[in-house]
């Protein structure tokens, strides 16, 4: 079985890129082949490694831009006039319409589209427009629709049935370790009172990493302790590190980029935030569950993101009060092993990925 993931980005850091780089790694290969195009030129060197020791391929064909649009969908089309695949898997929103409605031109049965957003942060009315054409022409092209959360399936497909696969993670890889806190807390200079809150996603709108700015600086000026953690990069990355310095906290916002071992610092961190305007269900929440952390979220995130019962939503529009009252509480929260609440929610990506390979392979028989 032949099947093409496309995917925005194979970068850390990335939810999307995440999700299908663990289920890749966990799926049956002898029986399961699966190729990557991606649609911008940011691919990660230890997954495009892990890509091409697996046998499986790795494309990069930039999506369609204004300027040179005929041209760049005269690319796509050579490249799926030159392939063969049973199945294509879209990960890339509103522009898989245009790899959707190719593929089935060149007669790929089985065409998957995955939601893994609950909303956008596009508030230009023109570009709200293409948005809702992109979506139609996607609709029409697809014939099978998958999401990571009920809200993010029934925000992108209206009416129509999808299945809902888990953002599932290797819980082994995530489960609460005290040795290795210890030894990034004294890497880092951290002290045992040291108060360390934690962030982990790309520097866009939908991150919101401008309120946590705001709130973390209230929590400062009540604990001179307290550090916040920022890991990722993205383009608004260097707005948000002139914003710490007109507020003088350098010292205390440390900004980690994109790191191979975001796993090791979960253990490291006291508080986990994500005070994001949407999210389809953020993998990084699992993750941060997965480590034990006490997490806070805003309540534009589907509830479906709590596995366990540290977890606090939070709206948006409360006083900021509220949320820097609900850090400060969870200071000394104490940490536990969650692994058997992440397995038996079904975020485990072994048993995930059987569900995954037992679904290409039903819908394979279907269009027999």
């Amino acid at each position: 079985m032949n099947i093409l993931y496309v995917l925005p980005s194979l970068s850390k850091c990335n939810g999307v890129s995440t999700y299908a780089i663990n289920y890749f790694k966990n799926i049956n290969k002898e029986k399961i082949k699966i190729d990557f195009l991606i649609i911008n030129n940011k691919i990660d060197e230890e997954y495009k490694s892990y890509i091409e020791k697996a046998n499986s391929k790795l494309y990069l064909i930039e999506k369609p831009k204004i300027k040179t649009f005929f041209g760049d969908i005269s690319k796509i089309e050579n490249f799926f006039k030159n392939t063969n695949y049973d199945i294509i898997h879209c990960h890339v929103g509103y522009i898989s319409s245009i790899y959707l409605k190719i593929a089935k031109k060149y007669n790929i049965k089985i065409r998957i589209w995955h939601s893994h957003n609950s909303n956008n942060s596009e508030k230009n009315k023109i570009k709200l427009l293409k948005n809702q054409i992109l979506k139609k022409i996607a609709l029409e092209n697809a014939n099978y629709y998958c999401a990571c959360s009920m809200l993010a399936g029934k925000y992108l497909f209206d009416e129509r049935e999808f299945t809902l696969i888990n953002n599932a993670i290797e819980t082994d890889y995530y489960k609460f370790n005290n040795v290795i806190r210890n030894e990034i807390r004294t890497n880092e200079g951290w002290h045992e009172k040291d108060f360390i809150i934690g962030h982990v996603g790309r520097f866009v709108p939908q991150k919101n990493h401008k309120f946590l700015i705001e709130i973390f600086d209230k929590v400062y000026q009540k604990d001179k302790k307290a550090k916040l953690v920022l890991i990722g990069d993205g383009p608004l990355k260097d707005e948000i590190e002139e914003l710490v310095k007109k507020k003088n906290l350098e010292q205390s916002v440390i900004f980690k980029g994109t790191i191979n071992n975001v796993n090791e610092y979960l253990q490291a961190i006291d508080v986990f935030i994500l005070p994001s305007l949407y999210e389809g269900l953020p993998i990084v929440g699992i993750e941060a569950q997965a480590a034990g952390l006490p997490c806070i979220f805003s309540n534009e995130i589907t509830r479906e993101a709590q596995i366990t019962e540290n977890c606090k939503f939070i709206k948006l529009n409360d006083p900021i009060d509220i949320w820097i009252k609900s850090l400060i509480e969870l200071k000394h929260n104490s940490r536990s092993n969650t692994q058997l609440d992440i397995i038996k929610n079904g975020y485990d990506i072994k048993n995930e990925a059987k569900k995954l390979e037992d679904f290409y392979e039903r819908l394979m028989k279907e269009r027999i």
